[in-house]
């Protein structure tokens, strides 16, 4: 049986998008339309939610309220 992917797991996919896929650096920000086409036919949307408020709290991205999340220093030197 498969196992689902730890809010951890799809907060450093997150990471990974924005390193690997769109090159963006500390400070530099992705709109949630960007993250959600990456995760739609790999995870589940539920999972980028998870995934996000994973990120936030260990200080890896920050979600801005107009629907875009920024990468922080943290989470880039994680990625």
């Amino acid at each position: 049986m498969a196992t689902l992917p730890s809010a951890q797991d799809s907060a450093r996919y997150i990471l990974s998008i924005f390193v690997e896929d769109f090159h963006k650096r500390p400070g530099e920000v992705l709109r949630l339309n960007s993250l959600m086409m990456r995760f739609q036919g790999v995870w589940r949307m539920s999972e980028l939610e998870d995934g996000i408020a994973e990120g936030v709290r260990l200080g890896w991205i920050e979600q801005l309220r107009d629907g875009a999340v920024r990468l922080l220093k943290p989470g880039f030197d994680e990625a």
